[in-house]
C-alpha cells in the first residue's frame, strides 16, 4: 500500500510564493508504486472538488477571492510519503481554476471543511481529524447570510463545501484510491467517513496581508 500526500496551492495575486494558500489530503492505494493511472485519479477527484458544481450549489471555486488569489495559479502536486526527504513531487498538475468572486473580506476569514475517519481502539479520536481551509473568501451575496451585523456563511456555501467533502470521500466502485485522515504522530491512517461545515467563519491569520504602513503616536512629556 502506497500514502500519497496531495498539496493543493492557489498562488496570490501579489505573484510571492509564500502568500500562497494552501490545503493537504492524504490518500492510500494498494499499489505500493503508483502510477499514472492512480496518480490521475487522485488528482481529479481533488479537481472535482473545486471546480465542478455540487447538487443544487456552485463550484467550491466561486467562494475563492479573485482580489487576492490568482485563478491561473492553481496546481496539486503528489508526494509519496514512503520516499526519503528531500521528496519530489511524482506529479504537478497545473491547470486554470474556474469562477473566483469578488471580496471585500480580510484575506484571512475562512471556510471551514472539518473531516474524521472512524475511531479505532487505543488512537486519540483528535489524531484522527482534518480540516480543509477554504479562502481568502469571495463576499458575493448568495454566499453570505446577512449584509449588516452578525455575518454568516450563507446555506448555500455550507452546503457546497460540504456536499463537494463529501463527494471526494465517496469511494465508487473501481476506485483505486481512497481519501484518508493521518496522524503524524503515530502514522495511523484511517478512511474519511464523515465530515461537516459550520456556520461560522475561521480566522486564518497566517493568510492576512502583511503591513506596508504604520502610524503612530507619541505624548509629550
Amino acid at each position: 500500500m502506497a500514502l500519497i500526500r496531495a498539496v493543493h496551492t492557489f498562488q496570490s495575486n501579489t505573484g510571492v510564493p509564500a502568500d500562497a494558500v494552501v490545503n493537504v489530503t492524504h490518500w492510500t492505494t494498494p499499489d505500493a508504486s503508483p502510477g499514472g493511472v492512480v496518480l490521475q485519479e487522485i488528482i481529479t477527484k481533488i479537481r472535482k472538488f473545486y471546480d465542478e458544481p455540487t447538487e443544487n450549489a456552485p463550484n467550491v471555486c466561486t467562494m475563492l477571492s479573485t482580489t487576492a488569489l490568482s485563478s491561473l495559479g492553481a496546481r496539486i502536486q503528489l508526494y509519496n510519503l514512503a520516499n526519503p526527504k528531500p521528496r519530489s513531487p511524482l506529479v504537478t498538475d497545473l491547470r486554470q481554476a474556474p469562477g473566483f468572486g469578488p471580496s471585500l473580506y480580510p484575506n484571512e476569514v475562512a471556510l471551514v471543511l472539518s473531516y474524521s475517519s472512524t475511531p479505532a481502539p487505543g488512537v486519540l479520536q483528535r489524531r484522527r481529524r482534518g480540516r480543509l481551509y477554504l479562502g481568502p473568501l469571495s463576499s458575493q451575496p448568495s454566499l453570505v447570510a446577512g449584509a449588516t451585523g452578525d455575518n454568516r456563511p450563507s446555506a448555500l456555501a455550507m452546503r457546497t463545501l460540504k456536499q463537494a467533502g463529501e463527494r471526494m470521500a465517496t469511494k465508487a466502485i473501481g476506485d483505486l484510491v481512497e481519501w484518508v485522515t493521518l496522524s503524524t504522530i503515530d502514522a495511523v491512517t484511517g478512511k474519511v467517513v464523515k465530515g461537516f461545515v459550520d456556520n461560522s467563519y475561521d480566522t486564518q491569520r497566517r493568510r492576512g496581508t502583511r503591513a506596508t504602513n504604520r502610524d503612530t503616536f507619541a505624548i509629550p512629556a
